[in-house]
């Protein structure tokens, strides 16, 4: 029998926003912060945020402690921008 190793890579640009989530959480930072670190670092291809509806943009913001004013400007920007570069 041989033994077999199994790795896994993990970047930066394959983390979730509830990776992200838990980050912030264990370092006591804002929630926020966890939004503009996935924002800022995932991948368009593995994360399509201009899929997202005015209500899962609402969830969202809920659960980082934001105001549906923030949802509504984060679900026109993606939507917005997505639709002028089809």
């Amino acid at each position: 029998m041989s033994n077999s190793v199994l790795t896994a890579t993990t970047t930066v640009k394959t983390l979730s926003l509830a990776d992200w989530l838990v980050i912030a959480d264990t370092l006591n930072y804002e929630r926020l912060w966890a939004f503009d670190k996935f924002n800022q670092h995932s991948s368009s291809e593995t994360y399509d945020l201009s899929a997202l509806t005015l209500k899962d943009w609402e969830e969202i913001a809920e659960l980082i402690g934001c105001d549906t004013y923030w949802a509504n400007r984060r679900y026109r920007a993606h939507t917005v921008g997505s639709k002028s570069s089809r």
